[in-house]
């Protein structure tokens, strides 16, 4: 179709058109659908298989539910229709729409242009999860075998229907007949129907064995590195390996996403914006008070995440520290910032925890113990007081409703920039509360940047890219995705839903004290992680290149500390986890070798020392990848278009990449928390 798009210069709106079947083509990936064959044209005479269902309903003269419940009816009657073919109707409905008004365009004696749009409106606004319940044979098995069924959201729903279609194609079996089984096996187990599916889905469509891809990765990276040193020396190993190993893991990695079945959305429970009673959640944002004025910001944000989030059942809470103290527990400003908390709470239905000063003898001085990590920990023994009596001694103040600290099931952890989108937090929990994840303790949300913080400066036009879309930040990366649907494990990064019980269990004690910068990982590797790529929360960025690079120092510091629990025994740590802890502290160090590749032409006796400047440029141009098929989002000069995929491609990289080896060299562990 956009062939033949691209062959007509008389269509004005090519590009509302090119931008619609994308969105289609991805809306339907993975789906296999009945197809049928146009009659040739003189504009089309080589005509390519269109959606039989959506031709059939594209050429209703008048499209409402009733005519297109009538149309499927008639045609299942005629042809068996799969899931797949229901479920996607009005994607396939669009598609023929639109390429009937592509060749109307092309041959304008083909009738009125109007009505296409006509059609396209129709299709829109009809309720299609209301069709597809009433119409799909495996929705009325699924419901009638299952109450929870009917409860789930209509993601969930379809995408049940859409496993079992590709189950039943990849074992040759009827779609009703594996409906069927599916239900009396999760009868007779006493378990819920998407568990049975969703362990049949991963039998005849496994994960990736964590085994195999380390293995694939070390020995292709190891191989490269041969063949380089082939061709220079036996020596210049020592600087091309990480180079190459940050050149061939995201390829590796591309390439594997594209072979993997993937469940996408997380299976989630439909709240319809009422947390129940059994998963009351409090959202916690973590700040240090540094002054009286902290109290006023703090409600704000309070104020902002409450305001897209109104769900029943969901409290908010500020888990306060008081800035570090070198001489003793107590500050001489300490009582003005506690009652101009206790002032600013007041009458509010806002929680603030203020926590006790301790001695640390890593960073000598009086701070609160553990920073965030010791904060979370304090937090959960109090929701879980009577198993911990004395968890009410680790704070030196409560202010607010302590209402909203009983009975507590999740913790919603948030930093003082993370804004929780509209429902997310309710979403979250949906998902948190679907028998599928019962045992994991970490629901992780997709964390983009936020457009006004990426905009800001122009440091962070350059870096942040836009808006969370082609970031350098980690947050943004590709690898939480990549990490969820090739192994099924997520990537925790600070903030999420946690499940305090579990938490409890696996996290609480396990860490030495003062020498965790970087817990999340771990706490991450410990409790289980899904990642929620449909489920957003927003967080800023660094305005200029000092704080950048405080960020990026600190997190050198995190991942070196937590690189001795890849080789330390007894932990509860799998292969995977491991792994990631590698190359936290591989990504960490690659930019040192970067730079030292670019000084190799002073080293006597190397031979094509073109070829390793060519594998660290190379590493830049993969490392800002993204871009390349993003438009910027900031204008730029017309001179400059042929030039937009250098410039928003590597400028970027150019700018970290010194800095970031500086630190790799500069790096001091002072084994505990700044």
């Amino acid at each position: 179709m956009r062939r033949l798009l691209k062959k007509s210069d008389e269509i004005k709106e090519k590009r509302l058109l090119e931008k619609e079947i994308g969105i289609l083509g991805k809306s339907c990936k993975g789906f296999r659908i009945n197809l049928c064959r146009l009659p040739d044209t003189p504009n089309a005479p080589t005509s390519l298989p269109t959606p039989a269902l959506g031709i059939a309903i594209a050429s209703l003269e008048e499209i409402n539910e009733e005519s297109v419940r009538a149309c499927i009816s008639f045609i299942s009657t005629q042809k068996e229709l799969t899931s797949m073919d229901i479920d996607s109707f009005c994607w396939q409905a669009k598609f023929s729409v639109i390429e009937s008004a592509i060749r109307g365009f092309a041959d304008s004696k083909q009738g009125n242009h109007q009505e296409y749009g006509a059609k396209l409106g129709a299709l829109t606004l009809l309720d299609c999860e209301k069709i597809c319940r009433e119409l799909n044979p495996l929705d009325k098995i699924f419901a009638e075998s299952d109450p929870l069924y009917r409860d789930l959201t209509s993601e969930t729903k379809s995408l049940y229907r859409k496993m079992t279609s590709q189950i039943s194609e990849k074992s040759r079996s009827n779609e009703a007949r594996l409906s069927l089984s599916y239900a009396e096996t999760s009868v007779k187990q006493s378990c819920h129907l998407g568990q049975v599916i969703a362990e049949d889905y991963r039998r005849k469509f496994p994960l990736i064995n964590p085994k195999v891809y380390i293995f694939a990765l070390f020995t292709l990276s190891a191989a490269l590195t041969a063949a380089v040193c082939v061709f220079t020396r036996w020596w210049t190993a020592f600087f091309v390996f990480f180079p190459l190993f940050a050149l061939i893991k995201p390829i590796l990695d591309l390439s594997l996403s594209r072979f993997v079945k993937k469940t996408i959305p997380l299976p989630q429970i439909e709240l319809k914006g009422e947390i129940p009673e059994s998963a009351r959640t409090l959202c916690v944002i973590s700040t240090l008070l540094t002054s009286p004025d902290d109290a006023e910001q703090i409600v704000k944000k309070l104020d902002l995440a409450r305001c897209k989030n109104r769900s029943g059942n969901l409290f908010f809470c500020a888990l306060c520290d008081l800035k570090a103290n070198k001489t003793s527990v107590d500050a001489p400003d300490d009582s003005q910032i506690i009652d101009a908390v206790r002032r600013r709470f007041a009458g509010t239905n806002y929680t603030a925890l203020i926590r006790s000063r301790e001695y640390s003898e890593t960073q000598r001085c009086f701070q609160g113990r553990e920073r965030k990590r010791g904060a979370i920990e304090s937090l959960m023994k109090l929701l879980r007081h009577g198993d911990f009596p004395d968890s009410r001694e680790d704070f030196r103040d409560i202010v607010g409703s302590t209402a909203a600290l009983i009975n507590i099931k999740y913790v919603c952890a948030l930093d003082y920039d993370t804004v929780p989108l509209m429902d997310s937090i309710s979403e979250l929990a949906g998902i948190a509360l679907h028998p599928c994840h019962k045992g994991v303790g970490i629901i992780a949300p997709r964390i983009t940047t936020g457009l006004a913080s990426s905009l800001k400066t122009g440091f962070s036009r350059a870096v942040a890219g836009n808006g969370g879309c082609a970031g350098a930040s980690s947050y943004d990366s590709f690898s939480g995705e990549f990490y969820q649907d090739c192994f099924g494990e997520g990537i925790f990064t600070g903030k999420g839903l946690i499940d305090v019980d579990i938490f409890l269990r696996t996290c609480f004690g396990k860490f030495p004290n003062e020498s965790v910068l970087s817990h999340d990982i771990l706490e991450g590797g410990c409790c289980g992680v899904a990642y929620a790529g449909d489920v957003e929360f927003s967080d800023s960025f660094p305005e200029n290149s000092n704080a950048y690079f405080k960020r990026q120092h600190r997190w050198l510091r995190g991942d070196l500390q937590n690189f001795r629990f890849v080789f330390k025994k007894g932990t509860s740590f799998s292969l995977l986890t491991k792994f990631k802890l590698f190359d936290n502290v591989r990504r960490a160090i690659t930019p040192l070798f970067i730079l030292l590749c670019f000084f190799v032409f002073v080293l006597p006796g190397v031979r094509n020392r073109l070829l390793i400047e060519i594998i660290a440029l190379s590493f830049l141009g993969v490392r800002r990848k993204a871009p390349l098929f993003l438009r910027p989002s900031v204008p730029y000069p017309q001179c400059l278009k042929p030039w937009r995929w250098l410039c928003y491609a590597h400028v970027p990289s150019y700018l970290t990449i010194v800095p970031s080896a500086c630190q790799s060299v500069g790096y001091r562990d002072h084994q505990g928390i700044q």
